[in-house]
C-alpha cells in the first residue's frame, strides 16, 4: 500500500512576519517562542518581538534601530536625543513636541511619558516587544497606535556577570555590562544592576570653533531588588538614571559643504531622566495580580543652538522643558486554562511639563520678534479598561474589549519680550482647561482555519 500522506503542517505562530525575502532570517532573529508564554501576546494581534540575546546580536541599542526590522514601525532621528522625535506604527504618529503619544513605550511595566522624553537603552534587556495596533485595553495609558515594551533581565539563583564593548569610526565607543543575583541561600532576596555608556565624535565639523559640535556622550544605569516570600508573590523596587548629552543639532546653511558648520555657539542638547518604581506581582489560583507605583523626571536643560549657523555673534537660542509623570496602575488577568481569557484593569497617571524658550539676536528687532514663552502644561487621566475572550472548537476567537477614560488637561501660557520695559513684560497671558470624557469600545470576531488564516 502507498505510505500515507504526511500531515499537515502546525499553524503558524500568533505573531505576523514581513512576508520578504528576509523573514526566514526574521523568524531565526524572533524569540516568538519566548514571547508566547505571555498571556496577552497568545491572543491575536500583530507584534514582533527581540530577546536580549537577538539585540546584542544585531548590534542594536535603542528601539529606533529597530525600524528596519519591524513591519509597519519608524521613528525619527533628530540628532539630539529624542527631543523632537516622531513615532509611527500603521501611519498613527504623534507630532513633535506636545501631542500624546500614539505609540506608547513601557520599560518594565513603566510608562516613559511623551515621546520627546524617551531615553531607553537596551542593556541588561530580556526582550523588547512592539505591539502594532490598539493597546488601550491592555495597559493603563492610551495607546492607540501600539505600545513599545521592554522588559529587563531577573535575576536567577546564581550570580550572573556580563559586558560588552565594541569600537568603531568617529572614535566612537560603548560598554554595557550587568550583575545580578542573589543576596541569601533561600533566593527570597535578590538584585540586578546595570550600567551603559556610549560616546562618539560627531559628524559635523566647526572650523571657526575647531570642534565637531554633534558628539554624543550618553550614560545610563539602573538596579532593581526583588523580594520572592513565596513562588506566587514578586515585590520588585526599581530605580533608574539617564544622562544624554547630543551636542549640536546637525544642521547646517544650504549653497555650502553639508558638513561644514561656522558657529559661535558650541551648541548642547543635554537630557537628564530619573525614575522609581515600585512593583507588586501575584499570581494567584483564580487570577494573576500586577500593581506598579511609578514616578518619573525629565528634563531638557538646555538645548542650545545657533540661530543664524554662522559666526556673527549674539544670534542664539536656548529651550528648556521639564515633565513631570507620576502613576499607579493595577492590572487582573486570567490563568491558563480556564474557558475565558480575560484581563482588566485601572490606572491614573498625572504629567506634569513646564518650558521656556529664550531667543537673543545681535541687532535688536521690533518687539514683535522678541519671543520666550513659558508653557506649563498638566494632564491626569483615570482609566478603566477589559477585554475578554474565548476559544474552542477549531479556532473560533471572540474577542470583545471596552476602555473608559476620564482626561483633564490645563494648559497656561505665557509671552514675554526682551525688547520692552521691564514692567509690561508680560503681554500675553492664557489659560486653557481642557476636560474630556472618552468611551471606545471594539468587538472583534475571527474564525482561524487550521492553517492559520483568518
Amino acid at each position: 500500500p502507498p505510505p500515507p500522506p504526511p500531515p499537515p503542517p502546525p499553524p503558524p505562530p500568533l505573531f505576523f512576519f514581513n512576508q520578504n525575502p528576509a523573514s526566514e532570517m526574521l523568524r531565526s532573529l524572533v524569540g516568538s517562542e519566548m514571547c508566547i508564554r505571555d498571556r496577552y501576546l497568545s491572543w491575536p494581534m500583530s507584534a514582533t518581538a527581540f530577546s536580549g540575546d537577538d539585540l546584542r546580536m544585531l548590534n542594536r541599542f535603542d528601539d529606533r534601530q529597530l525600524a528596519d526590522l519591524t513591519p509597519n514601525f519608524s521613528k525619527t532621528d533628530t540628532g539630539i536625543g529624542s527631543f523632537g522625535d516622531v513615532v509611527s506604527i500603521r501611519g498613527l504618529t504623534n507630532t513633535p513636541f506636545f501631542s500624546s503619544p500614539s505609540v506608547v513605550q513601557y520599560v518594565d511595566d513603566v510608562p516613559s511619558g511623551n515621546v520627546y522624553s524617551h531615553t531607553a537603552s537596551f542593556y541588561a534587556t530580556e526582550k523588547v516587544e512592539i505591539l502594532r495596533g490598539a493597546q488601550s485595553t491592555l495597559f493603563g495609558v492610551n495607546s492607540y497606535g501600539g505600545v513599545i515594551n521592554i522588559e529587563s533581565k531577573r535575576p536567577s539563583d546564581k550570580l550572573e556577570a556580563s559586558i560588552t564593548t565594541s569600537v568603531a569610526d568617529y572614535d566612537a565607543f560603548s560598554v554595557s555590562g550587568s550583575l545580578m543575583g542573589p543576596l541569601n541561600e533561600k533566593n527570597t532576596l535578590s538584585y540586578r544592576i546595570g550600567l551603559s555608556h556610549y560616546e562618539r565624535d560627531g559628524f559635523l565639523n566647526n572650523p571657526f570653533l575647531n570642534t565637531s559640535p554633534d558628539f554624543q556622550d550618553h550614560l545610563s544605569y539602573s538596579g532593581s531588588l526583588y523580594w520572592n516570600p513565596n513562588d506566587n508573590l514578586e515585590i520588585s523596587l526599581s530605580a533608574s538614571f539617564d544622562d544624554f548629552n547630543d551636542g549640536s543639532h546637525r544642521l547646517t546653511p544650504l549653497g555650502q559643504d553639508p558638513f561644514t558648520l561656522n558657529s559661535d555657539i558650541v551648541g548642547s542638547a543635554i537630557q537628564e531622566t530619573e525614575s522609581l518604581s515600585l512593583r507588586i506581582k501575584n499570581s494567584g489560583d483564580a487570577f494573576d495580580f500586577l500593581s506598579v507605583t511609578y514616578g518619573r523626571n525629565w528634563e531638557l536643560n538646555p538645548y542650545h543652538f545657533d540661530l543664524d549657523f554662522s559666526p556673527n555673534p549674539g544670534s542664539e537660542s536656548k529651550i528648556f522643558q521639564t515633565q513631570e509623570s507620576r502613576g499607579q496602575e493595577f492590572r487582573f488577568s486570567s490563568i491558563e486554562g480556564g474557558v475565558w481569557d480575560w484581563a482588566a484593569g485601572a490606572a491614573y497617571g498625572d504629567s506634569e511639563v513646564e518650558g521656556n524658550t529664550t531667543r537673543s539676536f545681535f541687532i535688536p528687532l521690533p518687539e514683535t520678534f522678541g519671543f520666550g514663552s513659558s508653557q506649563p502644561m498638566t494632564t491626569f487621566f483615570i482609566p478603566l479598561f477589559i477585554i475578554k475572550s474565548q476559544q474552542g472548537g477549531v479556532r473560533p476567537w471572540l474577542e470583545h474589549g471596552s476602555r473608559l477614560t476620564y482626561k483633564v488637561r490645563f494648559f497656561e501660557c505665557f509671552f514675554f519680550s526682551p525688547f520692552i520695559a521691564a514692567t509690561s513684560a508680560c503681554i500675553s497671558p492664557a489659560f486653557i482647561c481642557h476636560p474630556s470624557l472618552i468611551i471606545l469600545s471594539f468587538s472583534i470576531i475571527r474564525l482561524l482555519n487550521p492553517f492559520g488564516n483568518s
